[in-house]
């Protein structure tokens, strides 16, 4: 009778301990840089078609710049965040909320509010503990070009 409850007490430990990682909340808190991962092939695609945004020569130097800008986000714990957006002499940054919406696992949906109010909800998905992808928000022509992948930066 003792062996069942020892086995019946460890059944219970381990089931309780295996959903005690850190909440999606404290896996984004603190400091990222992102650089953007462009989808090439997309591109190319879109370029050779006329009615297409990209077919501009002017939306294809836009893009290569893409290329080489750099994204930095921090999300502090009390919902507040901070992105600055660097791309050759452009260098903006906004302030603004976040918070989870729905986090499954390492997929992890955000909702943002800027300090104009626009808000926007964000797909992401945590590749390592220090690593995640996020994708452009749905509804905007940047969804099918690629992705931004985020790092975690040493504090400041």
């Amino acid at each position: 009778m003792s062996g069942r409850w020892f086995c019946l007490v460890c059944g219970l430990l381990l089931l309780l301990l295996s959903g005690c990682g850190p909440s999606a909340h404290d896996r984004l808190v603190g400091h990222w840089d992102g650089q953007f991962d462009i989808n090439q092939q997309e591109v190319e695609r879109q370029s050779g078609d006329s009615k297409s945004p990209l077919a501009n020569p002017l939306a294809q130097m836009m893009l290569g710049g893409m290329k080489a800008a750099t994204l930095k986000l921090h999300f502090d714990k009390t919902g507040q965040m901070e992105m600055t957006f660097k791309i050759g002499p452009l260098d903006q940054s906004t302030r603004g909320t976040w918070e989870v919406v729905r986090s499954e696992g390492d997929q992890v949906t955000i909702q943002s509010q800027d300090e104009r109010g626009n808000q926007k909800q964000f797909e992401l998905t945590f590749t390592g503990p220090d690593e995640f992808v996020m994708r452009p928000p749905e509804g905007g022509d940047a969804v099918s070009l690629g992705t931004i992948r985020f790092r975690r930066a040493a504090q400041p």
